[in-house]
């Protein structure tokens, strides 16, 4: 498994950023945690250009870097992980397009490709692009009111800071919680009037937040599986579930918090079969649930006497 993984992992390095990058990301996966100079001696590579390699996996976040014992020097090291969540970018753009419009799918791709912007440059980036275009008609005041919401609903987020601590050269980054961006629709017309974007001080930067994208992902499968099972009324229940659970539990929660019967029925108001037969349908849900928890549980032993044997 870890050698066909590794040979993914490099094939997914060379298509997007070369085999420079390749040949640095093989070396991480191959030998785990190392200094910029051990990974020079390794690979053959001169220092400039393993450093460059290292600042392209450090900005698109498929690598990180911690101090080593004496604090003055960074070790490196490869996240296969997120090297794999390259292959994933069409299906977050299908996602936006989908959920949010053509807008929100534009502004994901350039965030995409630039791992990490400031929202003043990205959205000014793609209001200048389609500028004169005659397939696409980008209004900036849109492009504007649709990063916000992304950034409201998770998709986007601010991007970690770095901070060093006392005692070691070697920065941290650090996450901040997300504030929605205060921006001047006046300002960005002026810069993609003018092309100038020198006056305008912004600091803040964004990056994709590909978790919120999975946990759309992960609710859309079990709302499908439930529905396959029993029909559409149920999928509708689940998804109402999983919209309750949010409000008061962590979305990646192994157990969410007791949701109550009644909100359930004043949020399925405007259908009334679906009210009307609601604790039926909880009860059908919670028996398969409980049906593929044994199942799950069952594996897992069957598995742990295997090794165990």
């Amino acid at each position: 498994m870890s050698h066909q993984l590794g040979r993914a992992v490099s094939e997914i390095l060379h298509r997007h950023f070369g085999e420079i990058v390749q040949q640095v990301g093989n070396d991480l996966f191959t030998y785990g945690t190392k200094p910029v100079g051990m990974i020079v001696k390794t690979t053959g590579l001169p220092r400039q250009q393993v450093i460059e390699s290292l600042r392209t996996l450090l900005k698109f976040d498929l690598a990180a870097f911690e101090p080593s014992v004496n604090e003055l020097i960074a070790d490196y090291k490869l996240l296969p992980e997120n090297v794999l969540l390259l292959i994933r970018y069409p299906r977050y753009l299908l996602q936006m397009k989908s959920k949010y419009g053509s807008d929100a799918e534009l502004l994901v791709e350039e965030l995409l490709q630039q791992a990490t912007c400031t929202a003043t440059i990205l959205l000014v980036t793609i209001a200048t692009k389609f500028k004169d275009g005659k397939e696409k008609n980008i209004n900036i005041v849109q492009l504007k009111d649709t990063f916000i919401s992304l950034a409201t609903a998770g998709y986007i987020q601010q991007a970690p800071v770095a901070e060093v601590k006392e005692g070691s050269e070697v920065p941290t980054l650090v996450p901040v919680a997300t504030i929605v961006p205060d921006l001047d629709a006046r300002v960005l017309i002026q810069a993609v009037n003018t092309g100038n974007i020198a006056d305008i001080k912004d600091n803040v930067y964004w990056r994709v937040n590909y978790d919120r994208f999975h946990q759309d992902f992960r609710d859309d499968l079990m709302v499908k599986a439930v529905t396959r099972r029993v029909d559409d009324n149920a999928g509708e229940v689940m998804r109402l579930l999983l919209q309750q659970m949010y409000l008061s539990s962590p979305a990646w929660a192994a157990d969410s918090s007791p949701a109550a019967a009644l909100e359930l029925r004043d949020r399925c108001a405007d259908k009334p079969m679906l009210a009307q037969h609601l604790d039926h349908y909880l009860k059908v849900i919670g028996m398969y649930l409980c049906y593929y928890e044994l199942l799950f549980m069952l594996f897992i032993i069957i598995i742990w006497l295997m090794v165990g044997s």
